[in-house]
């Protein structure tokens, strides 16, 4: 998607986001901690999936971390015996920037959680002119633009008023 991306809005709901029944006990603590952490009212039944990416990466991140640190960053290899990169390293790293791109999704990191938009502070979507509306929608927008001293012209043709 190009441009910004739209401001994530926090409703008033708190998550009961359950870890799905096929994780392993240390993906569903890290479950739980991520919904107990994240901004209340910011995940709903929709994050599921997303939720379950960030999981699964950090779980592996974390098992491939503890692996690379008993085996070192060098290792020797297999068929010759030469210095090779720990093959754990690309995991390590892969898996980072799945986190990371999940979390700033999700409004795990500090810069995310700076675009929260509360449910209060969103202002009610406009009307457009040009949408049709029933004969009641339309006499309340102009008793509403009647009440406030415009009219319908004006509102539609703001430059024609300058021009005379």
């Amino acid at each position: 998607m190009r441009g910004r991306k739209p401001r994530p809005v926090l409703t008033n709901e708190p998550a009961e986001l359950k870890a799905p029944s096929w994780m392993t006990r240390r993906q569903k603590l890290l479950w739980r901690t991520a919904v107990d952490n994240a901004p209340a009212g910011l995940l709903s039944e929709m994050d599921k999936g997303l939720m379950a990416n960030w999981v699964i990466a950090s779980d592996t991140h974390r098992e491939a971390c503890e692996k690379a640190q008993k085996m070192g960053l060098i290792i020797k290899s297999p068929n010759k015996g030469i210095p090779m990169q720990n093959p754990y390293l690309p995991i390590i790293n892969r898996q980072a920037e799945i986190m990371m791109r999940a979390a700033s999704e999700l409004g795990f990191s500090p810069t995310s959680r700076t675009r929260l938009t509360r449910l209060d502070d969103v202002a009610a979507p406009k009307i457009l002119a040009n949408e049709p509306m029933g004969k009641k929608e339309q006499a309340d927008a102009d008793a509403k633009t009647a009440a406030i001293g415009t009219d319908w012209d004006s509102l539609l043709q703001p430059d024609l008023r300058n021009l005379q």
